[in-house]
């Protein structure tokens, strides 16, 4: 209770500072993007300045968003999720970081996978942010396994990586809000994707070695026949 009372008011709290942030990010962004397009002629340290703030500006505005998307979280649309689907279309919408990054992404499924009972869009953020998470845990490249299988009740999403692995201290702050080890980012990618998984009756689950790679589960309720395709 004590912790659901604290994210509630972080949740609130970052809300109010995200649409304070927001309007102005806008209009910085707009007008950096404009006079990089304008026709006019610009030296190539004003050219370069001008690319550095719209990358910065872009980058602030996928924390507002994830800020916003934790704090205002959209009750899910439940529907049959085939996993496997999924989480193709997560790699191949990540196809540029990975290559980017050296790792190599694949797709593994236990025979008679259920699908999940699930919002197809929020759980597809959810990957999304934990894929993410994983790719970036390997900055010198490495194997990315995206491992499902039935479990009693429901159906697992093992994201499986080779990467640096986390001490026990990190592992231990894993699920907080705004925690992060990165020096780019929000520390919201595990959380959101966390709650996603809590809304839908499921967890996300995290084992991790410093030096070995993480594996972080998502597990969620499997589709029933009253289940519609999502």
């Amino acid at each position: 209770m004590v912790r659901s009372e604290r994210l509630t008011a972080i949740g609130e709290m970052a809300a109010r500072v995200a649409h304070e942030i927001r309007n102005p990010l806008v209009a910085i962004g707009g007008f950096a993007r404009s006079l990089l397009l304008s026709p006019a002629e610009q030296d190539a340290a004003t050219r370069e300045s001008l690319e550095i703030i719209v990358n910065e500006v872009r980058r602030l505005e996928s924390i507002v968003k994830e800020v916003l998307e934790f704090s205002r979280p959209a009750p899910p649309k439940i529907g049959s999720v085939p996993l496997k689907r999924l989480a193709e279309e997560a790699l191949d919408l990540l196809g540029w970081e990975l290559d980017h990054a050296g790792v190599v992404g694949r797709v593994e499924e236990a025979p008679d996978t259920p699908p999940a009972a699930a919002d197809s869009d929020q759980i597809f953020h959810a990957v999304i942010n934990l894929l993410r998470n994983a790719v970036h845990a390997m900055p010198q490249g490495g194997e990315l396994l995206v491992r499902l299988r039935g479990v009693p009740y429901g159906v697992e999403m093992a994201i499986v990586d080779t990467g640096v692995g986390m001490s026990a201290e990190v592992l231990s702050h894993a699920h907080e809000p705004f925690y992060t080890t990165k020096t780019n980012g929000s520390g919201l990618g595990l959380t959101i994707a966390s709650q996603i998984a809590r809304d839908h009756n499921g967890e996300v689950r995290i084992e991790s070695r410093e030096g070995e790679g993480t594996t972080v589960a998502l597990r969620l309720p499997a589709a029933t026949e009253g289940d519609a395709d999502a």
